[in-house]
């Protein structure tokens, strides 16, 4: 889901002020307590077998930067060179679903003006990826790094996200443990057939991507991890390319 219109070349205001390149950007953005800044997790998710977590060497390279507005769906081509690996690798999963206005369950993003307007209410594709957390607020320090990968890093955010307390009473307590999906999505992609809509491209592969090596990096450690990977199927690779 892109927040922007245009491709990384276009800066936030406070950036074109400073006039600092995306390069120096990334190296003054400093993540989640400090350890990490933003080049240091491009730096691994570029060479994953770099990845001091085990689940986060068994990733597939980071996809290339796309270029262009908008940007494309995903072809034949790159479902199985891109997409495909990453969910045998991972916990990414595509299904199909109405969009996050219409499963008030799910904690949508304010409106970033870059859907299409007046959509038919039919099921869409997302990437979808459960994380767990020792406590919501682990959580919530994730999501809030995830916002300075969108905003400095990736210029594209997720499209909405489902975070469930996993305590025995299921109390919502900052101490609480927690899961959190994420549902990923380019809100203005462009179909095969020159249609502006709702679809998966490579900026929602580029964006999982980081932030499974987000999470691995500062946020998996000492929390139990249920098996990842699953073999994409060929129904849903058929939907996504019609």
């Amino acid at each position: 889901m892109e927040n922007v219109q245009q491709d990384a070349e276009v800066k936030p205001a406070s950036s074109l002020a400073s006039k600092s390149t995306w390069g120096d950007r990334v190296r003054d953005t400093k993540l989640s307590g400090g350890q990490m800044t933003l080049a240091d997790l491009y730096s691994v998710a570029r060479n994953p077998a770099s990845s001091s977590h085990g689940l986060g060497s068994q990733l597939p390279p980071l996809p290339q930067r796309v270029k262009g507005y908008p940007t494309p769906c995903l072809t034949h081509h790159e479902i199985e060179s891109l997409l495909s690996p990453l969910c045998s690798r991972s916990s990414w999963k595509v299904e199909f679903r109405l969009p996050s206005d219409s499963e008030p369950e799910r904690a949508a993003l304010s409106d970033c003006g870059c859907a299409p307007q007046d959509l038919p209410r039919q099921e869409l594709p997302f990437l979808i990826s459960t994380y767990h957390f020792s406590s919501i607020q682990t959580a919530d320090d994730f999501l809030a790094d995830a916002k300075l990968l969108s905003d400095v890093g990736e210029f594209h955010h997720y499209d909405s996200y489902l975070l469930t307390p996993t305590s025995a009473d299921g109390s919502f307590q900052l101490a609480s443990p927690a899961s959190l999906t994420l549902f990923v999505q380019t809100h203005s992609a462009m179909s095969s057939s020159s249609v502006r809509t709702p679809g998966l491209t490579i900026r929602d592969v580029r964006y999982a991507t980081m932030l499974d090596h987000l999470y691995y990096s500062l946020y998996a450690s000492g929390v139990e991890q249920p098996e990842v990977g699953a073999t994409l199927d060929e129904s849903i690779k058929r939907r996504l390319i019609h």
